[in-house]
């Protein structure tokens, strides 16, 4: 496996941005991944290979479907990986125009022959249900955390 160009990487990681955070284009996100990819998110845990992702990404994100990711707060790339802060965001229903109820997720993605072959999210769990509660209290809708 040669390491990737910083040119390539940095296409790869415009890409996964585009189709998931940007486009919330679930399932064509998940082909970004290797079939062996390993993804671990704090809240719900690991998953393991492509299919595995897809069916857990698809069902948690149409569960908050005014969920928005606004561009990384910062990026760090280096060989074969990508380290990037982003907001989980959701839209104030009381005051649409001020800033989002939103917590911050830190991300670590591994790549590999043209693949995201390794992701992890880290977030306090409970800056996220807080956020959730609010949204939902301020008219939003979102449902619960899914259950593993």
């Amino acid at each position: 496996m040669a390491m990737p160009s910083r040119a390539e990487l940095e296409a790869a990681f415009q890409r996964y941005l585009q189709l998931g955070a940007f486009e919330r284009n679930w399932n064509a996100w998940a082909d970004l991944f290797t079939e062996d990819a390993y993804y671990y998110e704090v809240q719900y845990g690991t998953f393991r290979g492509r299919e595995a992702i897809r069916k857990w990404i698809t069902t948690t994100m149409a569960g908050v479907p005014d969920m928005f990711f606004p561009p990384p707060k910062w990026v760090v790339m280096d060989q074969d990986r990508v380290c990037f802060c982003i907001d989980n965001a959701y839209p104030d229903p009381k005051n649409p125009s001020g800033p989002p109820i939103a917590f911050p997720t830190f991300t670590c993605l591994q790549y590999r022959d043209g693949l995201w072959c390794a992701e992890e999210d880290y977030y306090d769990v409970r800056a996220s249900v807080e956020s959730r509660q609010a949204f939902r209290a301020a008219g939003g809708n979102a449902t619960p955390p899914l259950e593993r």
